[in-house]
């Protein structure tokens, strides 16, 4: 090989070398170190003394391509702590095997493939609900002219713990009455119900200024403590209520300092407020979920 022909050759190795070169890259990988979005109007609601439901609006983070799901991590001022990765298809969330009065914080984080994740948080404590009486029977309040009860005793520690419908002569156990006389369909604090209690006198029980136009105790989600609300001793006539499903209060039992938070539903069927028992009496159906824990109005918000 003369000369001339090494110097072709190396020539030619230079530019390969030059070449191969100029493709590689010199920056490397580039990493993707974005913050997802947080979840917004987290809200919550009992089911039963054990069940807590949570929902909250999805950031636009759901929709990147960088999206892994979310976290769920629950805190419970029992100590105890647990944590949940699920996918956008499970909001609503269901958190089941808690307990009545503890007091759990939910903080729901938006989580990206990064790992990085932001959230919020709301805490809630879940509550008994009750669709029957302690004679396993719907809860029925009578109108006034009955003999079976126009006043609720919403938990009944005595007769094993679910409402009891009681008739005038036991009415220092009331926290709910009604009455049906001057053709008003009033229903509320006994306190603000004149009805002539001579053995004994009802105890407090306040009422809020929310109201709930719904079709079960399931759709009222909450982002804010139930105290939040204006209360007073008072009643509402149902007659002047423009209710398309049916209506749900909020009220406060209390004792000495001290309130019990619960969520009255009452039925509305397709003839109105009353309906007619076998006897022929008139009476309002409910649905009750209280919370025995005294001063836990269920839900506090955090961010």
């Amino acid at each position: 090989m003369n000369f001339k022909s090494k110097i072709y050759i190396l020539a030619f190795a230079i530019l390969s070398v030059i070449i191969a070169a100029c493709n590689s890259t010199t920056t490397g990988p580039t990493t993707d170190n974005r913050t997802p979005l947080a979840v917004t109007n987290l809200k919550a609601t009992s089911l039963d003394s054990a069940t807590i439901k949570i929902k909250w609006d999805a950031p636009a983070s759901q929709t990147d391509s960088m999206f892994a799901g979310y976290i769920v991590k629950r805190t419970g001022d029992d100590n105890s702590v647990h944590t949940d990765t699920i996918n956008a298809l499970k909001n609503p969330y269901t958190i089941t095997g808690l307990k009545q009065g503890v007091i759990y914080t939910f903080n729901v984080l938006t989580l990206f493939k990064n790992g990085n994740a932001s959230g919020a948080s709301i805490s809630w404590s879940p509550s008994y609900r009750f669709v029957n009486n302690i004679n396993d029977q719907p809860i029925w309040i009578y109108e006034t002219a009955s003999k079976l009860g126009s006043g609720l005793q919403l938990y009944d520690i005595a007769g094993g713990n679910a409402p009891h419908t009681l008739s005038i002569a036991n009415c220092a156990d009331w926290n709910f009455a009604l009455d049906t006389r001057n053709s008003a369909i009033l229903i509320g604090s006994p306190t603000k119900i004149t009805y002539n209690y001579t053995t004994g006198t009802p105890g407090i029980t306040e009422i809020s200024d929310k109201t709930f136009d719904e079709i079960s105790l399931d759709d009222v989600y909450d982002s804010e403590s139930l105290d939040k609300g204006t209360f007073n001793e008072m009643t509402i006539d149902l007659t002047t209520k423009t209710i398309t499903n049916n209506l749900i209060i909020i009220v406060r039992v209390k004792e000495s300092n001290n309130y019990n938070y619960a969520k009255i539903l009452i039925k509305k069927t397709a003839n109105g407020w009353l309906q007619t028992a076998p006897n022929g009496d008139k009476y309002l159906e409910c649905v009750v979920s209280y919370q025995v824990k005294q001063n836990v109005p269920y839900a506090k918000r955090s961010f």
